[in-house]
């Protein structure tokens, strides 16, 4: 990973995955630098503004979160993207529920599962989308580990 974004420090994949290992390291701070770079190469990118997106409204890290950001990233990832994707109203209702806003929230992921189902996405990501749906039908946020 490092040594394509050596080679290729532009490369907004590149950063996304960067942005990723780094998160799943507990690493933050790196990781937050990686996907906001990703979003200043590429500011209308669905993926990038998704990513970013889910890191704000989900991080673990409190210097970090940021929900009222992580809702204006999500809404233009919706309205960028070519076609409806499942996952970006998954981040939507995450955004929404770190806001305060669990109603819209559950509106939102209940918008990502049912799109799933009908594409056919796999029975882990549906039930990864319930459990979240439920967080939001208690009222609470949605925080990574």
């Amino acid at each position: 990973l490092e040594a394509g974004l050596s080679s290729a420090p532009s490369n907004v994949k590149l950063l996304i995955a960067r942005g990723q290992v780094l998160r799943s390291q507990g690493k933050y701070f790196e990781a937050y630098s990686s996907f906001e770079t990703a979003h200043v190469l590429e500011r209308r990118n669905p993926y990038v503004l998704d990513e970013l997106a889910w890191f704000l409204a989900t991080c673990s890290e409190p210097a970090l979160r940021n929900g009222e950001r992580a809702l204006t990233l999500a809404e233009q990832s919706v309205l960028y993207s070519k076609v409806p994707e499942p996952g970006a109203y998954d981040t939507l209702a995450a955004a929404y529920a770190a806001n305060g806003r669990y109603d819209d929230a559950v509106l939102a992921e209940n918008s990502a599962i049912y799109m799933a189902e009908k594409a056919g996405i796999g029975n882990e990501i549906l039930k990864e989308w319930r459990a979240r749906k439920s967080i939001y039908e208690r009222k609470e946020s949605y925080s990574e580990r």
